[in-house]
């Protein structure tokens, strides 16, 4: 018999076609929504970490990230270490790639280890960077790395350089390279002792074909012998390899960075990228009175005799308004091992230009320009300061106070400020890593706020 389809039940108005009613669907869609809003919340907030962490791993220091290589963790001492050979020129300048047409060339190579040869050596410079590549006239290492066996042992392994042969079978081994006619240093790890040792390298600019350089480089054959004709030994002055900081140290033959006691108040001048410079020494004997510290002093010139200085006077900014700039600096004399940031901040103030100044090391305690005194803003790191630029494109003589070696010594510097490469703050790495830091801050803080609004809304 057939079914009268007529007479099948008929939902009423309260229910739905699987019985339930028509409020229970609407709360179940409602929890639904609530629910899928809640996971798409959370996963955001997750994202938003992640990226907080990753935007950090970025912008902290890499001591917080670095996890240091426990089988290339030993440094030899110094007793271990052989007598290190003088290497470079006294007075040398860097010479830095915009001083250098782009190629690839043949150069010569100084190292201050006799255990650690150079075979022979090429340097490619493109694009404002240089590397070179060596082949050493040994096979006892295994591993270099571009700074002091110190820096290597506590940094990690991917950063080494491994030594491998070519075709000749020579050990091959290519670095980054800032500057030449500046010493550079280059941890040696060898495969007997298992263990770094210190060596110096220096690129010789007067290796390159004369073709290749864009400046006339300075006659340091000359400078010997205006030396030796005022009866002083170059060498006893020290070297580029030197490193050292004290006048002591450098009369007995450890360091160019020196005030010289038997100079005869004589400066040497020298000059490189087209522009004069000075590596200069401050004689403590012949009638010459060296600089010993407070503001507007009386200084001594080549010839002995007193002139007044007024204080230094800044550059008048005529083409940037006031404001927080970038600008590129080098830094000549010494021992060539210190060095300041570069670029640095520049500020021009009532349209006046100031450079503020942070140094390779902390041992620098005030600095002299044009016989007014500056003191170190940082005494908890490197060390610090704020002077008036007073010269662009040429060198700048200033003082430096170092306290390395115990007793207080007054080194001889040039600083030179390039105009053409003033630009936005955000070129300096250390306002550039605030930036970013703050960023990263935001980032954190956003995340915390949306998980703290996830866990509320979820315990309701």
């Amino acid at each position: 018999m057939m079914e009268d389809k007529s007479l099948r039940s008929v939902p009423d108005a309260g229910q739905n076609d699987d019985g339930r009613g028509n409020a229970d669907v609407a709360k179940h869609q409602q929890t639904a929504i609530v629910r899928d809003t809640q996971h798409g919340m959370v996963r955001r907030g997750r994202a938003l970490g992640i990226l907080a962490a990753a935007v950090l791993a970025f912008t902290l220091p890499s001591g917080h990230n670095v996890a240091a290589d426990p089988a290339h963790s030993q440094v030899a001492s110094a007793g271990e270490t052989a007598k290190s050979s003088q290497i470079g020129s006294y007075g040398m300048l860097p010479i830095y790639p915009r001083d250098i047409e782009d190629g690839t060339y043949d150069v010569t190579v100084e190292s201050s280890s006799h255990f650690f040869r150079i075979h022979d050596a090429s340097l490619t410079v493109k694009d404002g960077k240089m590397s070179v590549r060596i082949r050493l006239d040994s096979s006892s290492y295994e591993l270099v790395y571009p700074g002091t066996g110190e820096e290597a042992a506590k940094t990690e392994a991917s950063d080494y350089v491994k030594i491998t042969e070519d075709d000749e079978e020579w050990s091959v081994f290519t670095l980054p390279v800032e500057s030449l006619d500046a010493g550079f240093p280059c941890a040696a790890f060898s495969i007997k002792k298992q263990k770094w040792y210190d060596r110096t390298l220096l690129i010789e600019a007067s290796s390159l074909p004369k073709k290749a350089l864009k400046v006339d480089l300075p006659d340091y054959e000359a400078i010997e012998k205006a030396f030796e004709a005022e009866g002083v030994d170059p060498s006893t002055l020290g070297s580029t390899d030197s490193g050292a900081e004290s006048a002591s140290e450098a009369v007995s033959g450890g360091s160019d960075e020196t005030n010289a006691g038997t100079a005869g108040g004589s400066e040497t001048t020298s000059s490189a990228n087209g522009i004069s410079g000075s590596d200069e020494t401050i004689a403590a004997g012949s009638g010459a009175s060296s600089v010993t510290g407070g503001e507007n002093r009386n200084i001594s010139d080549e010839t002995g005799e007193q002139r007044d200085s007024s204080g230094p006077e800044p550059v008048e900014m005529e083409t940037y308004p006031d404001g927080k700039y970038s600008v590129e600096v080098s830094l000549t004399g010494g021992s060539g091992r210190a060095s300041v940031s570069s670029p640095a901040l520049l500020t021009v103030k009532d349209g006046l230009t100031y450079a503020t100044l942070i140094w390779s090391s902390s041992y620098y305690d005030y600095m002299i320009v044009d016989g007014e005194q500056f003191d170190n803003e940082n005494s908890g790191g490197a060390s610090t300061f704020t002077i008036p630029v007073t010269a662009f494109d040429e060198p700048v003589k200033v003082t430096a106070d170092t306290t390395a070696m115990g007793d207080p010594v007054e080194i001889q510097y040039g600083l030179c400020f390039y105009y053409s490469t003033i630009g936005d703050d955000d070129l300096i790495p250390q306002v550039a890593a605030r930036k970013v830091l703050l960023i990263a801050v935001v980032i954190i803080a956003a995340g915390a706020v949306l998980s703290f609004l996830t866990r509320k809304m979820r315990y309701r």
